[in-house]
């Protein structure tokens, strides 16, 4: 999939119509000059917007990385590795 996408690309990767899509805060990006420079959305900008209406964060990320690690530390030493 590319990771830009024009109106109907961008409403069906997230699973709205293209009404919904125009409401929602990601901007697109205006390729080209003139009077109707194409509209592209970037995906990573979508996903990152998803991410954070899911309460998904960099953060949260982070921590459950974090935790993996910790994780994976307790069990190599119970298990004397």
């Amino acid at each position: 999939m590319p990771r830009l996408l024009n109106a109907r690309e961008a409403a069906a990767y997230l699973g709205v119509t293209p009404y919904l899509l125009n409401t929602i805060p990601v901007m697109p990006i205006h390729l080209g000059s003139g009077a109707r420079p194409a509209k592209r959305w970037d995906r990573c900008s979508l996903d990152r917007w998803l991410d954070d209406m899911a309460g998904l964060t960099p953060d949260s990320a982070a921590d459950t990385a974090t935790d993996l690690e910790s994780e994976m530390a307790e069990w190599s030493v119970r298990n004397g590795h």
